[in-house]
């Protein structure tokens, strides 16, 4: 069965999907997303979708933090799998640890290509933000990510300690403007 993956934006009629991915980050531990509850996310939905579009156009924003626009893998129009968050610019703080994009897979579905499709996705949306080039960071034992970045067309450019996680980071570069709506190499086929 070949599996149909894009990106959208988060809204009202996803609340459904969006729960099943909240419970397997929380079931491995890991709170991304949020930072609330699974029963403050059912009761402040239309609150965060809100927000997200809040951040995408700068509304509202603190002073530490720039617009951003937060994407959802959807798998064969019935699941949530992870989500990206494409920063349209840098502050010094991102410069060093975070960069323009990060982004998260479901716990149960790590392992299977998706990180790297999702990559490929964001950074098509990047190209249409109008970002020459976007810049990623991720812990240097996290392969899995590195190889993803790598797929897309990602450059080490450096290495060096967090002042965020105190982990050892390393840094890539990956030029949009000689993407032509495709990354470099195509990631792994998923269906």
């Amino acid at each position: 069965m070949c599996e149909t993956l894009v990106l959208v934006r988060l809204a009202l009629e996803h609340q459904p999907l969006l729960l099943p991915l909240l419970n397997d980050f929380q079931a491995a531990g890991e709170n991304l997303l949020f930072q609330k509850t699974l029963t403050q996310v059912q009761a402040d939905f239309a609150a965060i979708v809100q927000q997200l579009r809040e951040d995408k156009t700068g509304d509202n924003l603190s002073e530490d933090r720039v617009p951003e626009t937060t994407l959802w893998l959807r798998r064969n129009q019935a699941e949530l799998i992870g989500y990206v968050n494409i920063r349209h610019r840098l502050t010094a703080a991102l410069e060093h640890h975070g960069g323009h994009i990060g982004y998260f897979i479901c716990p149960s579905e790590r392992g299977q290509g998706y990180g790297t499709k999702m990559l490929a996705l964001a950074l098509n949306e990047a190209r249409q933000l109008g970002l020459p080039k976007v810049l990623m960071t991720c812990d240097v034992d996290n392969l899995a990510s590195a190889r993803g970045i790598e797929k897309n067309g990602g450059v080490l450019d450096s290495q060096g300690i967090s002042d965020v996680s105190g982990k050892l980071i390393a840094r890539y570069w990956i030029g949009l403007d000689s993407l032509d709506g495709a990354t470099r190499e195509q990631p792994p086929s998923l269906g």
